[in-house]
């Protein structure tokens, strides 16, 4: 009843200072109005999280009431963007439910709603304080490293926030196109950003994925959020390659005294095989790791033919691994023919997806061991050999046509080197006298 009774005096308070056109301490007496509302943030970090896990590129939350809405129209009408970066007491004697402004505004307006508004007016943090002549223009600025500090006490809140910035404003926060040096703080969120990623990330796994089920080409191209952010930080250095990788393999096993045992094999198997490719040692037993998450992690073949073609290096190694894996690997899917002798149904799949990337067939043909009983090689074979026909053929038209075009500048090259010249005689004779007297 109390806490009733105070936020009635506190909106009547608001009402009337904004009348007086005290707009700062009316935005104060809205934002002190969100402290009724500490019990509900367990709830609004968990429709933020709902709102990442549904999609993280545009994730549709439920919008407020709109009774509060006009307090952002206030704080754009008003310039009052810089009184959301001061944090000023309620006046509760509980001094544990003082929220922070920015999180006073989503509880009062709604995740949706605020979400934009911080999203419209967010910057990089500014290294020299502003001019007075600056001043009125960066009157409306919210630096991104002050917004993550108030968020900074709700994990699930930042990690909500700093997926957005990620999708809808990179050019702040992974992109920089005015600067070659990203900020340190920037890159200090960086590594923030990948810990709540680590922290937050799903366990599950899908179990109808089969190696022996190939995926479509958009099935094939699909990042995770953690794989688009991995891309777009390692580059700028918050986060160093070797940090990852020890922390994706911390949070994929379960040590004790004796060893570590893999627990959750799928989680960031994609990500850790992506991290040790690009900065690993190169060795042999970085090699063979990263193809055995692929194809027990992420379960998918055509990655794991797309790394063994892309590593030349060890690629007849990477190819002896793969076939040996593909003939001793046990598949629970039974085939017509498999009483009459060892199922090949993987090794068949392996044929069909090098295939597809222009592998040498005749070499794994050739591993093919007798009495294994392959479902429809003859026109997986057919197939392949017609595909390979026509890319020869795409090959030798387009050779053609470059060879025809070069040819073609050749003589329009020679045709112009050819053409007569206009030379204006006295002209060059005036312009020579002119440059000898000077």
């Amino acid at each position: 009843q109390n806490d009733r009774i105070h936020s009635v005096l506190l909106e009547v308070l608001a009402e009337t200072n904004f009348m007086k056109g005290l707009y700062k301490e009316c935005l104060y007496n809205y934002l002190a109005l969100a402290s009724h509302k500490y019990d509900e943030m367990s709830s609004i970090e968990d429709e933020a999280m709902g709102s990442i896990q549904i999609s993280p590129e545009r994730s549709p939350v439920k919008r407020s009431d709109g009774r509060y809405t006009h307090i952002l129209t206030m704080i754009e009408s008003y310039d009052l963007h810089r009184s959301l970066l001061k944090k000023r007491t309620s006046g509760r004697s509980d001094t544990s439910k003082n929220l922070p402004p920015l999180v006073s505004l989503i509880c009062l307006v709604g995740l949706e709603e605020t979400g934009n508004f911080i999203i419209q007016h967010c910057t990089l943090p500014r290294s020299k304080p502003s001019t007075s002549a600056s001043t009125s223009e960066n009157r409306s600025d919210l630096p991104i490293t002050q917004v993550a500090a108030q968020l900074n006490p709700y994990p699930k809140l930042l990690y909500w926030f700093l997926q957005r910035i990620f999708y809808e404003k990179p050019d702040i926060y992974v992109q920089f196109p005015n600067t070659a040096v990203p900020p340190s703080a920037v890159t200090d969120l960086h590594r923030i950003h990948f810990n709540l990623h680590v922290d937050y990330a799903d366990r599950a796994f899908d179990e109808s994925k089969k190696l022996t089920s190939i995926p479509t080409f958009e099935e094939l191209r699909f990042e995770s959020p953690m794989m688009k952010f991995l891309k777009a930080a390692l580059p700028h250095g918050g986060i160093r390659s070797d940090d990852v990788r020890k922390a994706l393999q911390r949070c994929r096993t379960e040590s004790d005294r004796q060893n570590s045992k893999v627990i959750y094999p799928h989680l960031f198997a994609h990500e850790l095989a992506y991290v040790i490719e690009r900065s690993g040692s190169g060795s042999e037993d970085d090699a063979r790791e990263v193809l055995s998450l692929l194809l027990e992690g992420v379960v998918s073949l055509p990655l794991a033919v797309e790394y063994v073609e892309r590593n030349t290096s060890l690629s007849a190694m990477l190819w002896e691994a793969l076939v040996t894996y593909c003939l001793n690997a046990e598949v629970d899917e039974p085939t017509e023919n498999a009483d009459s002798g060892k199922n090949g149904q993987l090794f068949g799949c392996l044929l069909e997806v090098a295939a597809r990337s222009g592998s040498d067939l005749a070499h794994l043909v050739s591993k093919i061991p007798t009495g294994m009983s392959i479902h429809g090689i003859r026109s997986k074979l057919v197939t392949a050999i017609s595909d390979y026909r026509f890319k020869v053929k795409i090959n030798e038209s387009a050779a053609k046509i470059l060879s025809n075009d070069k040819v073609d500048l050749l003589r329009e090259q020679c045709h112009r080197s050819r053409r007569g010249i206009r030379v204006d005689l006295f002209k060059d004779v005036e312009k020579s006298s002119v440059l000898k007297s000077r």
